[in-house]
């Protein structure tokens, strides 16, 4: 591989681990958020639990996990590429 080569893979790494790190810093804010509303959802009263505000913050419990876990699926494909572009520049 050439120099050209090199440096675009270089800044494409970069550009990866960037997105990475940012991924990263969401998903420990949701991660946060997401326990706040399981512990919302799990201190109110079995009655409550079942009214529709009860069921709304169960729902976004939900959700919120399921972008933390989207993101822990997001980091191994952006390591996986970054490992490929490390050995494409070798």
């Amino acid at each position: 591989m050439n120099k050209a080569g090199r440096k675009a893979i270089a800044d494409a790494t970069t550009q990866l681990e960037q997105i990475k790190a940012i991924a990263e810093a969401i998903s420990e804010e949701m991660e946060n958020l997401q326990s706040e509303e399981q512990d919302k959802f799990e201190n109110l009263p079995e009655g409550l639990q079942q009214a529709e505000s009860g069921i709304a913050i169960e729902r976004a419990a939900e959700a919120l996990q399921e972008v933390v876990d989207a993101q822990y699926k997001l980091t191994g494909a952006v390591d996986t590429m970054i490992s490929n572009l490390e050995t494409a520049s070798e």
